[in-house]
């Protein structure tokens, strides 16, 4: 499970596409799906990962683990961007796994990053999955990853 997180990031930071749709499970996550439905932006993984929008200097902690059963699991980590401009950036990040049964692969379901600390300078909350990224945000929209930046 962890080596799927450490694919996701490592695809995440070096724009590697192909591996983002691998990681991924093929379901839309009824988060990022609510939020389209309202209205929101959807940005592809394409957009999210080229050169200047992806979060290439970003470093992450080790993640932790919890699996609630055989076919949904969770991890947790602390991101910290190193591009986005933001010199005490931290979003905690919540990765929801899942699988068809216990021997089938774990795959990403959604991805979602808050910010870490009240003083935090991210403008909002990202959720991803197969189809791309959207942000809540609370200031006006930049294009960055997700549009996290206000």
């Amino acid at each position: 499970m962890l080596d799927v997180v450490g694919s996701f990031y490592d695809a995440l930071t070096k724009g590697n596409q192909g591996v983002i749709e691998t990681v991924y499970s093929q379901s839309n996550s009824k988060e990022v799906s609510e939020v389209i439905e309202l209205g929101g932006r959807i940005d592809s993984w394409k957009d999210c990962l080229a050169e200047g929008a992806r979060p290439s200097e970003m470093q992450v902690s080790e993640a932790d683990v919890t699996i609630f059963s055989n076919t949904e699991a969770y991890t947790t980590c602390i991101e910290f961007p190193a591009n986005t401009g933001m010199d005490s950036a931290s979003l905690l990040a919540v990765q929801r796994l899942t699988r068809a049964n216990k021997d089938e692969p774990w795959k990403l379901e959604l991805h979602q990053t808050i910010p870490w600390t009240i003083e935090s300078k991210a403008q909002g909350t990202l959720q991803c999955d197969c189809r791309g990224c959207v942000a809540l945000t609370k200031g006006e929209d930049r294009r960055t990853f997700g549009g996290i930046i206000g």
